[in-house]
């Protein structure tokens, strides 16, 4: 054999070994997030794959492409196969605090709320790495080490040949993408076959069957929003002559909101406190309007139930991966801030216990319509309960500056957002003295202890909803409050107990079509300090995007001519988001008849109308 021949077969060696290290990087790097939420190598993380084998082929394909570009790019294979396998374990883990935090998977979204991760991290939040991470970062240590033998990539001068090489990879490539996001579709049809009509798919069921890469990529496309289907100069139209009939009339009040961070029962939890945690509730509830807001989150978006609440709109209606803080409110968005505002000249107030880093929320509150704007540097002095500003505090700094306000302005909207009820539950939040007491009969004495420093947060809690109507009961001015939890969470203390939910049955028998309100039901409170003839009552379950429409429309307070629409209009369903809608018999439903389709896609018009298109309601609801 020549010097030629052996060339050859080296050169030929390489080639075939380069291959199959790619291939391998690839696979492995398509199966990487879903090797990480089910332990590392075993039998349900395999099963799971090999059932999801056509996803993971075409996902691997993408993969093949990203690693000869970043190959391309740094020339040498090993870099290129690192970044990609180091990315992805990065990934991983941060869908499994995601979903251990807040009960869902990472969303492209969330790449634009990096910074928010990384103050969290400052603030001394906690990764949660999940179980058999060590054997798959040793695992991934090994394939990686097959490209240390590949050499680097030389330039090329045929450049002709570079062209259609390209050209080539770049109709394959875009082939496989038609076939990847047609598979996508298929599996959708699947869930909508199984739920009913037409539904808006549970993003965990999508990331289920398309494995998480597949669904990931396949989320992006809802970051550049495409309109409903008839949506059309002429159906708006149709739509505004209909909102032109519920022109309101109403009051022109004092409004305040009170979003209260993890505000929530504990039914879930066996655990019995000695004094009554919701006594202000229980007390004021014969008074006002009370019941269950049906949150769409668990552990987290405490911006996108505010988004709900201030708009009338829903988070999520088709586009499921938008945060709407970071990414849609933009100038003169239409809320009731800023419909109040510029309409009927409120001075408007937003004042949040924490920095004003997260969610971009000093410039998104400036768009909502809020005039006025204080972060916890504006507060002085105030009493904490740990790391975060007490919901007594915070309430006092509202009414501090409620009380400045009523000396100058004829109406006032304030919108308030507490941090105490933040996790996680350390034992630096109360003393002995001030802690209530709890009886268990089967949680472990730390898990008692934790729910025992969470009951007296909701004690506090629960003093600053007293304090707040207490004092407008005095006040010679019409004032409407609305207050109520922004989701429930996982109670966990930060020396690595982990969450106390984990720690009892309930996940034994929990079945989210049966049991969502179990894990997304939070109280609300619609309280007046000028009429008592609702006292008792209640809207049942109800959206967030519904509470304050609901709320006004109660009470006859002035409100958009939609939101009336949207109260009294649509009579197939009471709400409903992303996730469920929920009947006029207060059930929890994940499907819809034809009747609460049309009208629940004239929502879905009249939200894209006002957000991403043409605005053509504008003339119908100034």
């Amino acid at each position: 054999m020549n010097k030629k021949e052996t060339k050859i077969i080296k050169y030929m060696t390489l080639v075939v070994f380069g291959l199959v290290a790619a291939i391998i990087i690839s696979v492995y790097c398509a199966c990487l997030p879903d090797l990480i939420k089910y332990g590392g190598f075993n039998t349900a993380s395999i099963e799971y794959l090999i059932l999801r084998k056509k996803m993971i082929f075409l996902v691997s394909v993408i993969f093949f492409f990203v690693f000869i570009i970043l190959t391309a790019i740094f020339s040498k294979p090993v870099i290129g196969a690192s970044i990609l396998a180091v990315l992805t374990i990065v990934v991983g883990i941060a869908n499994q605090n995601m979903i251990f935090y807040r009960g869902q998977p990472l969303l492209p979204s969330d790449i634009l709320q990096a910074k928010d991760a990384a103050i969290a991290l400052h603030e001394g939040f906690q990764i949660y790495y999940p179980s058999g991470i060590i054997k798959v970062i040793l695992i991934t240590i090994a394939v990686l080490l097959l490209f240390i033998p590949l050499p680097g990539i030389r330039n090329r001068q045929n450049r002709k040949r570079g062209i259609l090489i390209s050209v080539a990879l770049l109709v394959i490539f875009s082939i496989f993408l038609t076939v990847f996001f047609k598979e996508i579709v298929l599996n959708e049809k699947i869930l909508k076959k199984k739920f009913g009509r037409n539904t808006s798919v549970n993003v965990g069921d999508m990331y289920f069957l398309n494995s998480f890469w597949g669904e990931f990529f396949a989320e992006c496309i809802y970051l550049f929003p495409q309109a409903p289907s008839h949506y059309s100069q002429k159906s708006m139209d149709e739509i505004g002559v209909m909102i032109e009939q519920y022109e309101k009339n109403g009051e022109l009040i004092d409004i305040i909101t009170l979003q209260v961070e993890s505000w929530q029962y504990t039914d879930n939890y066996d655990v019995t406190y000695g004094e009554d945690v919701f006594s202000n509730y229980n007390r004021l509830s014969k008074e006002g309007i009370t019941g269950l807001m049906a949150s769409p989150k668990y552990g987290g978006g405490t911006a996108d139930i505010e988004y709900e609440v201030l708009t009338g709109f829903t988070t999520n209606d088709g586009y499921t991966s938008v945060t709407p803080f970071n990414n849609v409110v933009y100038n003169g968005f239409p809320s009731i801030v800023n419909y109040l505002r510029d309409n009927y000249g409120y001075d408007t107030f937003a004042v949040h216990a924490y920095t004003s880093e997260l969610y971009n929320r000093p410039i998104a509150y400036r768009n909502l319509g809020f005039a006025n704007i204080y972060f916890s540097d504006t507060f002085d002095n105030p009493k904490m309960c740990g790391l975060y500003i007490s919901d007594p505090a915070c309430v006092e700094k509202m009414l501090e500056i409620y009380e400045e306000a009523c000396v100058k302005s004829d109406h006032i909207f304030m919108h308030g957002l507490t941090m105490q009820n933040h996790l996680p539950m350390g034992d630096d939040r109360f003393t002995t003295q001030d802690l209530v007491s709890a009886q268990s009969s089967s949680l472990m004495a730390p898990d008692l202890f934790i729910m025992q420093r969470f009951g007296t947060a909701l004690k506090w809690t629960d003093e600053a909803l007293g304090m707040l109507c207490d004092y407008l009961k005095n006040v010679d001015r019409k004032v409407l409050v609305l207050a109520y939890g922004d989701h429930q969470t996982s109670i966990y203390e930060s020396k690595g107990i982990g969450d106390v939910l984990h720690h009892t049955d309930f996940y034994d028998t929990y079945d989210e079509e049966k049991d969502f309100m179990k894990l997304h039901g939070t109280p609300y409170i619609v309280w007046t300090n000028f009429d008592t003839s609702h006292g008792g009552e209640t809207f049942g379950y109800c959206a967030p995007n519904m509470l304050l429409v609901n709320a006004l429309n109660t009470y006859g307070v002035m409100c958009p001519d939609y939101w009336t629409y949207f109260a009294t209009g649509v009579d197939s369903y009471k709400g409903g988001t992303a996730n469920y809608i929920i009947t006029n018999d207060n059930e929890i439903v994940f499907t819809m008849n034809d009747e609460q389709e049309e009208d629940y896609h004239n929502r879905m018009l009249i939200q894209y109308d006002m957000i991403y298109g043409k605005h053509y309601l504008e003339k119908y609801v100034e």
